[in-house]
């Protein structure tokens, strides 16, 4: 199977759909002058983030 990608641009939104269990956003926390927050779904700066979705890209791409 061949797919062709036109540029980054259709990659990226597809970063921000790998969800964080419940269980586990706590350790996404982080603090800001009117609140604390968690993330629901990977940011790009936990340690493990780009090779999670290169490891779900592959996946999806060579199944």
């Amino acid at each position: 199977m061949l797919i062709k990608l036109q540029n980054k641009k259709e990659v990226f939104p597809g970063y921000w759909q790998i969800q964080i269990f419940k269980e586990h956003t706590y350790k996404t926390a982080f603090n800001v002058p009117f609140g604390q927050y968690e993330w629901n779904v990977m940011p790009f700066s936990l340690k493990n983030a780009l090779s999670e979705f290169q490891k779900i890209m592959n996946d999806i791409i060579n199944p």
